[in-house]
């Protein structure tokens, strides 16, 4: 995007992550996912040449068993192997390989404690970071609103995917 006046030009730019910016780190992506989320993530960054490493929740089987099967599919449709990868890793090691700058950004959607967790393990790092914290998104109704119309599309909001998406 870019804007000249008579005075000046000033021009935004996204410039991207990972090793389509000439960087040898990838984009981490940790947290409890719903596959809709892993694959949110997961599309723009292979898209746009980043290496991604799938941390999933490691409470939660299924969302590992999820991202086994999403890092296959991945791999039998031809990408390799070093590009996109579901790891197991435990709050630790997590906050050593941030602390390490281990990847060019970090993806995070959880509790406000992990990000803050995260926010800390990156701290001087100029690593950066997607944070999604800390539960539901408001609804808002207004007065001139079917309020039966509303009260369903929140609870369904609320409740899609097993309240894992917010």
């Amino acid at each position: 995007m870019a804007r000249t006046t008579s005075v000046h030009a000033s021009r935004a730019a996204r410039d991207p992550v990972g090793p389509a910016a000439d960087r040898d780190e990838g984009v981490l992506v940790v947290g409890s996912g719903s596959l809709t989320h892993n694959l949110r993530e997961a599309f723009p960054n292979l898209r746009a040449g980043r290496r991604q490493a799938e941390v999933p929740d490691w409470v939660e089987a299924f969302a590992a068993w999820m991202g086994e099967r999403l890092a296959e599919a991945f791999h039998a449709a031809g990408v390799p192997e070093a590009v996109f990868q579901n790891v197991f890793l435990d709050h630790q090691t997590t906050s050593d390989l941030i602390a390490a700058k281990s990847f060019g950004f970090v993806n995070f959607t959880g509790s406000v404690s992990g990000g803050q967790a995260i926010e800390r393990a990156a701290a001087g790092t100029f690593t950066g970071l997607g944070l999604e914290l800390g539960g539901k998104d408001p609804g808002y109704v207004r007065a001139d609103a079917n309020v039966e119309a509303a009260a369903e599309t929140l609870i369904d909001g609320a409740m899609f995917n097993a309240g894992q998406c917010c």
